[in-house]
């Protein structure tokens, strides 16, 4: 199903689909005048970057005739719990035709930081959330899509030194499955981006020296945001062609 000229794309996440980040127009300049190394500059806006901007910039590329507008509804720190509590005025109040859902990776972040354990989501109660967003969504029309959560690179910040890495992302595969099992319910569909972006790290970070998709333990840097993007937008580009 194409969308139709002036559609309405949200995006729904947590930080990691929100990537607001502070801008100076002085540093955007591509020109000689370009602040000098260590000036100070003035903040003049803030902007949502990262792989909802990259996606954007492809679909605008790809689909010129479509005059699409796009809506960024990601929060930072946003569990499914507070994802369910705000999307009726954050998402569904704007009518999106498409709703990309991205969230899960805060609820298991929370699960192995001891100090916000009450901001965990568990299993079962994840599953219950997202399938009420995704009939939220549904119920007002919307074409979603299902955004598998993302591994993480080094474990939560706060985390007991006993817990690993492969811990965290074990735990975070369940909540992928989980989110499957709602793609299969519902009958929308899901992209999959858990595996190949661990594979990806994994092939980066042999390299010599090493590299990384990751600009932190969880959110993504230039080469995550790009390759999440892709594979968001070969999705699309499948499901948008022309019969």
């Amino acid at each position: 199903m194409r969308p139709n000229n002036g559609d309405l794309i949200a995006f729904a996440g947590d930080s990691i689909t929100e990537h607001l980040v502070a801008v100076s127009d002085a540093m955007e300049t591509q020109v000689a005048e370009l602040p000098p190394v260590g000036s100070t500059v003035r903040v003049d806006r803030h902007e949502n970057r990262g792989w909802a901007s990259h996606l954007i910039g492809q679909i605008t590329i790809a689909f010129p005739d479509l005059n699409l507008r796009f809506l960024n509804a990601g929060r930072g720190g946003d569990t499914s719990r507070l994802l369910l509590g705000r999307s009726t005025r954050d998402v569904l109040v704007h009518l999106p035709a498409w709703c990309l859902l991205s969230v899960g990776v805060v609820d298991v972040r929370r699960t192995f930081q001891p100090d916000r354990s009450d901001e965990a989501v568990a299993l079962d109660e994840y599953r219950s959330n997202l399938l009420k967003i995704t009939n939220r969504l549904q119920g007002a029309g919307s074409q979603v899509v299902l955004l598998e959560p993302t591994p993480h690179a080094r474990p939560p910040t706060g985390a007991d030194e006993n817990d690993t890495t492969e811990d965290v992302n074990r735990l975070t595969a369940t909540y992928a499955e989980a989110m499957s099992w709602i793609a299969d319910l519902c009958g929308v569909s899901m992209v999959r981006l858990f595996q190949p972006l661990l594979e990806l790290e994994s092939r980066l970070s042999a390299r010599t020296p090493s590299e990384s998709i990751y600009a932190d333990e969880v959110h993504l840097g230039p080469v995550g945001d790009l390759k999440y993007s892709r594979s968001v937008f070969e999705f699309l580009r499948y499901a948008w062609r022309e019969t």
